[in-house]
C-alpha cells in the first residue's frame, strides 16, 4: 500500500494511505491533489492540497482532518498560499467558495 507523510497538528507526521485520501476526494465535488500532482506554487510544498467547491467539500475535509489530528492550512483570497502553509500540512483551498457560514461547535 502506499502512503502520504503528512504533517500532524500535534507535531511530527502521519502516513495516511493514498486510498483514504481516495475516499476523500470520492466525497468532494472540488479537487485533491497529492504530492505527485502539480500544484502550481513555488516555495514550501503542502503534502496534500484540497481545493474545495462547496461548504461540504470544507465541512468533509476538516472532519477528515479532525479525525486523522492533522495539521491544515486554509487558503482565502488573500493568503500566500507558499509561503503560509505549513510544510507538509493539508492545505484547504475555499478562494472557489463565495459564501461560508461557520457554527462554532456543531456536528
Amino acid at each position: 500500500m502506499d502512503f502520504v507523510e503528512i504533517a500532524c497538528a500535534a507535531g511530527g507526521r502521519r502516513s495516511i494511505a493514498r486510498t483514504s485520501l481516495d475516499i476523500l476526494a470520492a466525497g468532494l465535488l472540488g479537487t485533491v491533489l497529492q504530492p505527485d500532482s502539480n500544484f502550481g506554487m513555488a516555495g514550501s510544498r503542502p503534502a496534500v492540497l484540497v481545493r474545495a467547491a462547496t461548504p461540504d467539500d470544507v465541512r468533509i475535509t476538516l472532519r477528515f482532518v479532525q479525525d486523522n489530528g492533522l495539521a491544515v492550512s486554509i487558503r482565502g483570497s488573500a493568503t500566500q498560499f507558499d509561503t503560509e502553509a505549513e510544510p507538509g500540512c493539508i492545505v484547504l483551498d475555499v478562494t472557489g467558495i463565495d459564501d461560508i457560514d461557520v457554527i462554532l461547535g456543531s456536528q
